[in-house]
């Protein structure tokens, strides 16, 4: 009972590091976009 006790919440901790690995990945191409996106705005009025 134990053994599959500890193998359910091993699947649980892979299936949330997969899950934050994909997110954290989200997040860096959001504030890469928004970083772009901001210099964009900022650099179109001088020229």
């Amino acid at each position: 009972m134990i053994k599959f006790w500890l193998l359910d919440l091993v699947a649980k901790v892979m299936l949330l590091v997969t899950f934050l690995e994909s997110a954290l990945k989200v997040v860096k191409v959001a504030n890469v976009s928004l970083l772009a996106l901001y210099k964009g705005k900022k650099e179109r009025p001088r020229s």
